[in-house]
Formats: C-alpha cells, structure tokens, sequence
C-alpha cells in the first residue's frame, strides 16, 4: 500500500469515529449520574406556573441534562397554555424552558365563564392569580376534550385572533364578539356599544381601514352623548373595497 492511501484511510477511519463517537457521545452521558437534572429554568410563562411546566414535561431528578429534548418539547406542547418551547442546557446539571405561552383571546360561557385561545382551547388560568380582561364569545359553543368545537365559534374566534394580531388597540376596545350567518360582529366599548361587522377572513388593510374608520368617527363625534347628536351605530367591513358607516340620531333626554 502506498503513503498516500495509508493516509487516506487514516482520515477516513478518524472521521467515522467522530461522527461516531458525536452520535454515541448524549448516550453515554445521559447514563452518567454527575449529569442528571439538578435544576430547571423556566422563562417566558405568565400564566403558566414553573412547577407546571416542569411536571408536563416529563423532566425529574433521574433524568439527565443529556435527555431527549425532543420528547420533552412534545410533552411540554401537549399543554393547552404552551404554543411553543425552547429546550437548552447548561452544563453541568441545568435545564432551561423558554416558553413562548398561547394567548387567551376571550371569554366562553360554560356555563361559568372560562379564557379560550384562538384555536378554541379551554386554557386553566386563575383569575384570583392573573386577571382577565377580554370580549365575551356571546354563542354556545359544545366543548369535547378541553376544546370549543362549535364551527360558528370557532370562525368568530379566528377573525378575533387577528384582530389582536394585526389591530391590538382594536382588540382592546372589544367587549363581546358573535358569529353571524355571514362573517363577525364586534361590539366595542367606546363609543359604547357599537358594532363592527367583519368578514371570515379580513385582511390586514381591512381591520387598518375599520380602525381609521372608528377613529375618524370618534374624533368627529366626540359628545356624542349630547342631545340629537348622531352616534354611531354600525362600521361595516365586509367589504372588500368600502368601510360602511351607519349613524342614528341620540334619543336621550
């Protein structure tokens, strides 16, 4: 054999063997004591206490810094309040959960009131502990297995999921939201109960048009609560190229 194949399956047999030894390497010291989980950081949680995110992991005492992070990340998002985690170690004996939680979006009635997520999830969040502010889902939605499966809610609480994405100040000035046979409605609190009409599926410059629509009207109208002034009624947007408003004259005395 020649030098120069000599050296050729040297690099060959030392490249097998650390890819080897880099594949084998988490299996050998996860069965190492002086490895195993001594401490779990738990970042990004609000509503999520840390002792629960650590036990719906699966992470204990016996477990090592080495573990399966794939299987813990899977545990940890079966979680109805986890939308996703990050999973890192800190030699030598430390886990650390960045938890990026679901937001709750609004108010079922069940028959007691209970915070759902967009998707329709029951989250378990004490209001003694973290109080809620958020638009009652004014329908009747069936629930199976921890989730709302009524379609019409369903469709209400995915237009309102965008409405807290795209228009946040929006959101906040929503007090109750309902489906109707065509599209969404929102009732808003200032001014105080007026209606937003929705499509399924609004686009970010429709809910922007709605929002500089709303604007505009209380910038224009703002003592509406005077005797014959106009108020708003309506702002309808089911429309793909024009914001309706409606008005109706004040009858207080």
């Amino acid at each position: 054999m020649s030098a120069a194949a000599g050296r050729w399956l040297l690099v060959v047999a030392a490249t097998v063997l650390a890819t080897g030894g880099a594949v084998l390497a988490p299996r050998v010291l996860r069965r190492m004591d002086s490895f195993h989980v001594q401490q779990v950081e738990v970042t990004g949680a609000r509503y999520l206490s840390a002792p629960e995110a650590v036990a719906a992991s699966g992470i204990g005492p016996t477990s090592s810094v080495f573990g399966n992070f794939d299987q813990w990340r899977a545990a940890r998002l079966r979680h109805p309040l986890v939308q996703d985690v990050r999973i890192t170690r800190r030699l030598p004996f430390t886990i650390v959960l960045q938890v990026t939680e679901t937001r709750p979006l609004a108010f079922a009635q069940l028959p007691a009131l209970r915070p759902v997520d967009a998707r329709g999830r029951l989250l378990e969040i004490d209001p003694a502990r973290e109080p809620l502010d958020l638009p009652l889902l004014a329908a009747a939605p069936g629930v199976v297995a921890g989730a709302v499966t009524d379609p019409a809610a369903l469709r209400a609480l995915a237009v309102l999921g965008r409405v807290a994405q795209l228009e946040p100040a929006l959101f906040a000035l929503t007090s109750e939201v309902t489906p109707l046979a065509e599209g969404v409605k929102l009732i808003v609190r200032e001014p105080a109960g007026a209606q937003l009409l929705l499509p399924d599926a609004p686009a970010a410059d429709q809910l922007h048009l709605l929002r500089l629509a709303l604007a505009d009207v209380q910038g224009e109208r703002p003592n509406s609560a005077a005797v014959g002034e106009p108020r708003l009624r309506r702002i309808d947007a089911r429309y793909r190229e024009q914001i309706v408003v409606a008005l109706t004259p004040n009858q207080s005395r």
